[in-house]
Order: C-alpha cells, then structure tokens, then sequence
C-alpha cells in the first residue's frame, strides 16, 4: 500500500450495501410473513373447525329443543281435550259433543290436518274434516301401540290413506276410572315441522335434516325429501314411504351413516356427502322420541372462509414486504452515508491529514467505531510529536559532542604548541635531557592517547543519532584526558624553572 490505502475498482458485477440491505429485509420479512400466515392459518383453521363443530352443535340441540317444544304444544292440546273428552264420555256418553270439540280444534289449528277419536266401545273413527274410515279402530297399529303403552305418543313417518299425504301423527289414551276407553289423535302436516326448521336455518350457516325414529325424513333442507326414508335397513318396510335415492346401491353406500345414528347414543362428527356436496355435522336426540336433528355445514363455507384468510395473508405478506422494503431502503442509505464518511476519511488519513475524525453521532456499534477511530488518531499525534521531540533533543546532544570535540582539538593544538615549545627548551637544556625524554615520551604517549580519543570521537559523532549514550560517556572520557593533560602540561612548564634554579 506503501504508506496509503489502495481502493479496488469499480466492479459492475457487485451488488451496493443498499441492494444487499434491500434484499435481505425483503427475504427476512417475506420468511418471517410466509411463516406467520401459515401459522395464522393452521390455527384459525382449526379454530373454524372447533366453531362449525360447536355451531353444529348449538344448532342441532337448540333445533331439537325448538322442535321439541313444537310438539309439546300439540300434546298438551291433546291432554286438555282428553280430559274433555273423558269427561263428555262420563257425564253424557254424547260422540255429537266429541265431534264438535274435535271441528274446534280443527278449525282453530290450521296446521293439524285432521283431529280424530278413536272410539274403543264401537271401533269407530270420528274425524274432523269427516272421512270414511270404515277399518275397525281396534285393527290399526296406533291403536294397538297404545293399547301396549297407554301414553303420549308420536308415531312415525307415514302415508295417510285418506289423504294421500305423508304426515306424522300424535295420540293419547282417553281413560275413565284408570281404563282405556278410546284414544285422541292429531295428523300434523310434516311442512309444520318444516316451517320452524327453515326459520332455524334462517339464522345459521347450518342445514338441518329431521329424522323420525326409524330413519323417516320428517323435514329436511334436501329438496322433495320429506316423508321419504334415508336409513338404508329401513328401505321398504313401510308402505308408502320410498327410499331418498332409488339405486340401492348409490343408497347404501350414500347413507350408511344414517344407520349408524341409530345403533349408538353418541356419534362423533359426521363427515358425509349429500348430492355430491360435503358436509360437517352433528346429531342430537330429541328426548322421549327418539327423533335425530342432524346439523349439517357445507364444507365449501369453510373453504371459503379459509380463502378469505389466504387472501388476507396474502395482502398482509405484500403490505410487509413494501413496508420492508422502504425501511431495508431507509436504513441502508443511512448506512451507505455512513460508510461513504468513513471512506472519506480514511483517505484523508492516508494522505496524512491526522486532524480529520470521524463523526457519526448515533449511540450504537458504528458510534462506538467512531470514537475509537479518533482515539487512535490522537494517539498518532501524540506519538508524531513525541518523536519530533526525541529528534530535538538528539540534535542538541550531537551539537554539543560537536562542539566539546572542537574544544578538544583546540586544546590539541595548543598541546602541540606546548610541545614545540618544550623541544626547543629541551635542546637549550642538554644536562636534563634524560628526564626531559622521558617527560617528553610520557607527553608523546598521551598527545597519541588524545589524537585517538579525538579520532573516536570523529567517527561516533557520525552515529550520535543513534548512540547518545556512548558519545557522553565518551565525551567524559576527554574530561579526564584533558585533565591529565592539564597536569602534564604544569609539570612540563616546572621543569625549566627547575633547571634554571638548578644551574643557578
């Protein structure tokens, strides 16, 4: 990098912080959006499962309770004109007062299609609307099932012979003194069940089927089905009353359910096809009847209830990648701003601006970066300006080892002086020539000693950068060397005066 740092070129083929910032946010949000959506689904698919059981259930109870009350209706009139009856019978033995009360009841309760008095003394039929009944009353099986069990009583799904109608019929026993001497009965038109049905399903999702106790549609949402049989061991064991499908086959394999619903108290959700169409569903009883109130809910309400989830999910995911995306975009040119002052800087830096820092106001990681970068930057010139010091002060040293060398070589010179000086007065003085010799060697060996230390300190002076130390070690080297110098040079100057005190 040689002192800078080097940038790589413009790659065309790489993708900016932005668009990496973009897509991971994007991907991250879209995973985590998929992941709730599915989530969301499961279980509020399962919760609309749980709620159209419950509701099936709600509604084939509150049905059953709705429809039972209907028919409580009817057997309390019953009650009330049996003991009118029991009493016309007791007091007046009078069948014209029978008849009368039986054309009120008609007349007041349009939905009763005939009102009748089985007469247990005759055999008799009185009816209202009148009709021919000419069978004896004691052969007809609603007056062979009282005799057995002498109470309310509902009888099962069937063809009236009269009418031609399928009907459903309701009697009770007319007693005088704890004995059965007759019986009561009311023909209701199966559309009465049908109405209060239709008003049920008004308020609900859910399609309602009412069976008899055999298996008999007594009203049911299923087109031109009542009166007709959808338990298949039932198929043709009532007269007048035909199978809901006339395949056999396509029956059995459609309803088999239905028996089912008569072999065990409880049932568990009912998943059935009716007319190539899927449902969920429940069965209640109706108590003391033994008639079954199937509450059925398409499947295809649920199905569109879960795509109007899917929908939903589907908005949401794309309302959060855009919302995604703005932020990935906002945030990465926040970013991108970032890095491109950091990168202005750090050029500056490598240029050799030290004074430039970095400023990033935000209180997180690229905060903290910023501090330390400056740290680092005031440490550089702290060390710079420390260095630039320690130079000075070497600069000073070597000027002074300069300066105590020169000093040195004048007091050479003025040595050498010395020197000549004493040769010529030594030649003068030839009787102390000896001990002026020997002087003279000792100067010669320290004049040699001088000019070798000066020598030395000529060629440290080139490397007093580097060795201080040693130059002012040396340099207190040449202090004593001068000193003893100093000495030799009083002692020489002694010995003239001596010989001269000498020859005197």
């Amino acid at each position: 990098m040689r002192g800078k740092f080097s940038f790589r070129k413009k790659d065309d083929r790489r993708l900016s912080i932005r668009t990496k910032w973009i897509l991971f946010i994007c991907t991250t949000t879209f995973v985590a959006l998929i992941g709730t959506v599915i989530f969301m689904q499961i279980s509020i698919g399962n919760v609309l499962k749980k709620d159209n059981l419950s509701s099936n259930k709600v509604t084939a109870k509150s049905a059953s309770e709705q429809i039972s009350l209907n028919l409580k209706g009817y057997e309390n009139s019953l009650k009330q004109l049996s003991g009118v009856v029991s009493n016309e019978i007791n007091n007046r033995d009078s069948v014209i007062g029978i008849e009368k009360l039986l054309q009120t009841v008609k007349k007041n309760d349009s939905t009763i299609i005939s009102a009748y008095y089985m007469d247990g003394k005759t055999g008799k039929l009185h009816i209202s609307p009148y009709a021919d009944f000419k069978q004896d009353v004691h052969e007809t099986r609603t007056y062979k099932t009282l005799t057995k069990t002498p109470k309310v009583t509902w009888m099962d799904v069937y063809k009236d012979k009269i009418s031609g109608k399928i009907m459903t019929s309701v009697v009770i026993p007319v007693t005088i003194n704890g004995k059965m001497v007759g019986a009561l009965g009311y023909d209701i038109d199966l559309t009465t069940i049908g109405a209060s049905r239709r008003k049920i399903e008004k308020y609900t999702e859910n399609n309602l089927v009412i069976l008899d106790s055999q298996g008999f549609v007594v009203s049911a949402f299923i087109e031109n089905s009542d009166g007709k049989n959808m338990n298949p061991e039932k198929s043709g064991t009532v007269e007048g009353v035909s199978d809901l499908i006339s395949n056999r086959e396509n029956f059995n394999s459609q309803y088999d359910w239905v028996s089912r619903v008569y072999k065990k108290d409880s049932m568990p959700p009912l998943d059935v096809d009716l007319n190539k169409k899927g449902y969920n569903g429940q069965v209640t009883t109706i108590p003391d009847l033994n008639w079954k109130v199937v509450s059925l809910t398409p499947k295809d309400i649920f199905s569109s209830k879960m795509n109007d989830i899917k929908q939903t999910g589907i908005i949401s995911i794309i309302i959060g990648l855009i919302i995604g995306a703005l932020c990935a975009y906002y945030l990465s040119g926040m970013l991108k701003k970032i890095i491109l002052n950091i990168q202005e800087v750090l050029k500056r830096t490598s240029s050799g601006d030290l004074t430039t820092e970095l400023s990033i106001p935000s209180r997180d990681e690229l905060g903290d970066l910023a501090k330390s970068y400056n740290e680092m930057l005031a440490g550089m010139r702290q060390l710079i300006f420390k260095v630039k010091n320690n130079v000075v002060s070497v600069e000073t040293t070597t000027n002074g080892v300069n300066t105590i060398a020169s000093e040195n070589n004048v007091a050479i010179a003025e040595v050498s002086q010395s020197i000549e000086q004493i040769a010529m007065g030594a030649s003068a003085q030839s009787n102390q020539i000896e001990n002026g010799l020997h002087t003279i060697k000792e100067l010669s060996l320290e004049i040699d000693l001088l000019l070798e230390q000066s020598n030395m300190v000529e060629k440290e002076m080139q490397e007093a950068s580097t060795q201080v130390r040693v130059g002012e070690e040396q340099v207190e080297g040449l202090k004593t060397s001068y000193k003893n110098i100093e000495v030799s040079l009083t002692i020489g100057s002694l010995i003239p005066i001596y010989l001269w005190y000498y020859d005197f």
